[in-house]
């Protein structure tokens, strides 16, 4: 698993990093203090949650996640949001689906049960997408594909042409 910190303050970047690693010491973690870098490592790395501090040095790390919703991969991606100004809270679950806010200062232990929230979710998601298929009968036969190898659908009137990944091509 690899998370995004993208937070301004040293002090708190050392801190979430120690919580993290003592809560799971297989997650990678990557940190930046600015917006513009974050998006230039999302686009390059593949982050499979964010931590993010509303007030960074270059721009609002609100407007930085409307950018991450844009992105495919991280259009449902959890982004945990950390910071000492609450009247943002509403917008950021209403408009950006974030996953989960902490106003600072939080506790180690109010940090330590987003993280596990975070952790179930994500550890859920990918149980169930590895075994989710998807079943389509046609004049008889059941054909059954994997939701991990469909890249998509195309549809043409009563007909459906299937993307899918076999032995690693497309």
């Amino acid at each position: 698993m690899q998370v995004l910190i993208v937070e301004d303050d040293q002090n708190v970047q050392q801190f979430l990093l120690a919580m993290l690693k003592r809560l799971d010491s297989n997650t990678r973690i990557l940190m930046t203090d600015s917006s513009t870098e974050a998006l230039l490592i999302a686009r390059e790395k593949k982050i499979d949650f964010f931590i993010v501090d509303i007030q960074l040095v270059d721009y609002k790390g609100t407007d930085l996640v409307k950018q991450l919703r844009l992105i495919p991969a991280y259009q449902f991606a959890p982004i945990v949001f950390e910071t000492g100004i609450a009247t943002e809270e509403l917008y950021a679950y209403r408009e950006l689906k974030c996953f989960h806010y902490l106003v600072k200062p939080y506790t180690e232990a109010e940090f330590c049960r987003v993280m596990e929230d975070v952790f179930a979710y994500l550890n859920y998601t990918n149980a169930t997408l590895d075994d989710a298929t998807l079943k389509i009968e046609q004049k008889g036969f059941l054909f059954e594909y994997y939701l991990r190898d469909l890249y998509y659908i195309e549809s043409f009137g009563k007909k459906l042409c299937l993307h899918v990944k076999r032995d690693g091509m497309l």
